[in-house]
């Protein structure tokens, strides 16, 4: 509830606050953000996080040899402004984004649960529609016509197909690479 990084303390057996707060739209410290997804960049310097509550994706550093976190902040989407609009970083509306993955080049896929779709963001914070229309359905086809329910999951396979967690049709879809 406070938005609070914590880590696994081993010593101790608990999880530990790491005394880094998630920002809101102002750079003031967040509540209830209610992370889905955290995605760290192939190197593993940056992370990216998802906030289905705020309707948002953070960005930020990570050091990798301290194990701490810096600079985060919202990225794409506008704080606690749901709906669904293409464009660059906070020009961008996203309502209850889940689970991120990237592809070889440094896209993030990212399931947009309420807007029964699967975007796509550059990794200079352009998000487009990748796939699915926007109206929730089963529907198979071209990604322009694809169709899903509640997506919440988003991985991509060994065989460089994305896979979808197509939660409220009960299915695993999957986007076979062009």
């Amino acid at each position: 509830g406070n938005a609070m990084i914590y880590k696994y303390d081993p010593e101790q057996n608990t999880m530990v606050a790491t005394g880094v707060q998630l920002p809101d739209a102002a750079g003031k410290n967040a509540a209830k953000v209610k992370i889905r997804c955290i995605l760290f960049d192939k190197a593993g310097t940056t992370v990216y996080m998802s906030s289905q509550e705020k309707d948002v994706i953070y960005k930020g550093d990570y050091d990798m040899s301290t194990g701490e976190f810096s600079n985060l902040r919202v990225w794409v989407g506008q704080y606690e402004k749901a709906g669904f609009t293409e464009g660059q970083g906070n020009e961008a509306k996203l309502e209850e984004p889940c689970q991120m993955d990237l592809d070889e080049e440094g896209n993030i896929y990212v399931a947009v649960r309420k807007k029964h779709r699967i975007a796509k963001i550059t990794p200079d914070g352009m998000l487009t529609n990748y796939t699915g229309t926007g109206t929730s359905g089963t529907t198979d086809g071209p990604l322009d016509k694809a169709q899903f329910n509640h997506p919440e999951g988003v991985q991509f396979g060994s065989d460089g197909a994305l896979y979808v967690s197509d939660y409220w049709n009960h299915k695993i879809r999957k986007i076979e690479k062009d």
